[in-house]
């Protein structure tokens, strides 16, 4: 929770370094930042619609490793031009829809009894870490920096946050009797029975009309 909050937070400071450093007018950078939201609207069952048809254990690895890989790729590139730093932006849409997935997991680790401390023991932990990652983030953005590792030194903040969360996640989290492998098993089962229960459902309604 407090990699994904210290990664998260990073985004705050998008805007601000594309004007900065890029020498993007205020208002060229609302709409261009602003058209994020339809692309996210758009592609919010991108993630959905991988898990359902590849599983949703490969579907996450697969999200995973994307997300990560657009961040290796581009983030180090943010300042040869704004056409990449753009391109990374829009692309991060594409997993817009990562939350309802997280949502499922994170309501599966426990049973119901244990969910809701859970949950809000989450809350807290990535409030505490908002609390002290926002400074951060604001003492490491220099808008006058002029050298790659003064103005990139927030990304590299966030960039180390993703890495450990990636690495917990395909480690520990991972491996660990009870882990990520059988929550996301138990999703496909949860999808799986829905489904032959809506199926099994139609079969008996359309058995009745004919009955009719």
């Amino acid at each position: 929770f407090a990699c994904f909050a210290t990664s998260y937070t990073g985004t705050s400071i998008d805007m601000s370094f594309y004007i900065a450093f890029h020498q993007v007018s205020q208002v060229d950078a609302v709409k261009q930042f602003g058209l994020k939201l339809i692309f996210a609207i758009l592609l919010f069952d991108v993630v959905g619609g991988v898990c359902q048809k590849n599983g949703s254990k490969k579907g996450f690895v697969m999200t995973i490793y994307t997300m990560i890989g657009g961040s290796t790729l581009l983030v180090p590139l943010y300042l040869w031009s704004p056409w990449i730093f753009m391109l990374h932006q829009y692309f991060q849409t594409v997993f817009s829809g990562m939350s309802p997935l997280s949502n499922a997991i994170d309501t599966r680790w426990f049973d119901q009894r244990l969910t809701a401390k859970f949950l809000s023991m989450k809350n807290i932990v990535q409030y505490i870490v908002g609390i002290a990652v926002n400074p951060a983030y604001g003492a490491l953005f220099n808008a006058h920096a002029t050298g790659y590792f003064g103005r990139m030194a927030p990304y590299g903040l966030q960039y180390a946050a993703t890495c450990l969360q990636v690495f917990l996640l395909m480690g520990p989290l991972w491996r660990i009797p009870g882990g990520l492998p059988e929550v996301l098993d138990r999703i496909d089962k949860e999808r799986s029975d829905k489904a032959s229960a809506a199926a099994s459902s139609e079969t008996k309604g359309e058995s009745e009309k004919k009955e009719d």
